[in-house]
């Protein structure tokens, strides 16, 4: 099922207690262009500490696993390490999608959706956006959108990283601000950067203090 992983691959972990469920839909985002995935089954139970090197995404019920969105986004992290996380939910669970959301995940979606569907929603997220499934009604955006001026072009997320970036912060430093591995960061960054056609911090800083960003 598993691609071999590359330097540039996306790794995703999906997490169920469902064997079929939780295997089908890492191969179809095994199929994704630049992106390996796994599944962990088990009941209530999380991946086992240091499982090798860590994902760039998770994918979980917090239900079947027994913890609240917080706490379960605080358990994978410190097992993990940082990453996005995607919670996928029974639609009938509005108010779960709504604590998601407020935990820092990076999307809800509903688990009676098409695997197209599912692949477009994790597609998203990992381009920096924030999904919610419409299945869900409007469970409340997570964050206010940062505001830059000239930066009309770039997703919510693209913006955070840019900014941090900016101020000279380092990947790994922005990875554990924003709860998300240093190679999101790095992607983040790079397609920030490529859409402003900045070529490096200098430029960028330069950008940043033109738009009065700081």
């Amino acid at each position: 099922m598993q691609a071999p992983t590359t330097d540039t691959a996306v790794r995703i972990l999906v997490i169920d207690t469902s064997l079929i469920l939780a295997t089908t839909l890492a191969e179809r985002l095994d199929a994704l262009p630049d992106c390996s995935a796994e599944a962990h089954v088990g009941q209530k139970a999380l991946p086992p500490r240091g499982m090798g090197q860590g994902p760039d995404m998770v994918i979980c019920d917090p239900a079947h696993c027994g913890q609240s969105p917080d706490r379960l986004r605080a358990a994978l992290t410190e097992q993990l390490g940082p990453h996005e996380t995607l919670a996928f939910l029974p639609p009938s669970a509005a108010s779960t999608a709504a604590a998601c959301l407020e935990a820092g995940y990076s999307g809800v979606i509903a688990r009676s959706e098409s695997l197209e569907h599912f692949a477009s929603a994790v597609e998203s997220v990992l381009l920096g956006g924030i999904y919610v499934d419409g299945a869900f009604g409007d469970p409340g955006a997570p964050t206010e959108a940062l505001t830059l001026s000239g930066t009309g072009d770039l997703t919510a997320r693209e913006r955070e990283v840019l900014v941090e970036v900016a101020r000279g912060q380092s990947c790994k430093h922005i990875g554990r601000l924003f709860s998300i591995s240093a190679r999101t960061v790095e992607t983040h960054k790079y397609r920030a950067m490529e859409k402003l056609g900045l070529a490096n911090r200098s430029s960028l800083h330069s950008f940043a203090m033109q738009n009065a960003w700081f």
